[in-house]
């Protein structure tokens, strides 16, 4: 045999210092605290933090404006709603009852002024009867008390 070289199944481990018996338990607990919290979280995850104010929206009635009448939705106002901070809120706006309005008539565009708001509706939308109900949605802003600008064209 030469030197250096054991024979099969004969490996030389090398020393190594041993190990503290704190470090492993300290190890073991520390691996059993995350699957802990990682659990805890799982199964509770945390709410999103909420801003101060934030609670509730409040939107006392809605103005309309049209400047080319549009299904003579100018100047009809709506009721109001609550509805969450940072949430859509659907709304309906009804095609008034009256003699002036031509039927069909086609609403293609729908948007505020109103700082914070955000429309979303399908369109165009035709009205092909009186009384009948545009939809969309208005995203809410962080905080609001009033009556927002609604433009209809």
């Amino acid at each position: 045999m030469s030197r250096g070289i054991l024979p099969r199944g004969k490996a030389r481990i090398p020393s190594s210092r041993p190990v503290n018996r704190g470090v492993i338990v300290a190890i073991v607990v520390l691996v059993i605290v995350i699957i802990l919290i990682v659990a805890a979280l799982s199964f509770h995850p945390p709410s999103p933090p909420s801003l101060p104010g934030t609670n509730a929206v409040t939107v006392t009635g809605m103005y309309a404006h049209s400047p080319d009448d549009a299904c003579g939705l100018n100047g009809v106002n709506e009721p109001g709603f609550t509805a969450n901070a940072f949430a859509w809120a659907p709304v309906g706006w009804v095609i008034p009852a009256s003699e002036s309005v031509s039927l069909p008539c086609t609403v293609t565009n729908i948007t505020t002024n109103t700082s914070g708001f955000e429309i979303a509706a399908i369109l165009p939308v035709t009205g092909t009867s009186q009384m009948t109900i545009l939809s969309f949605a208005v995203f809410t802003p962080a905080s609001y008390n009033g009556p927002p600008d609604v433009t209809f064209t």
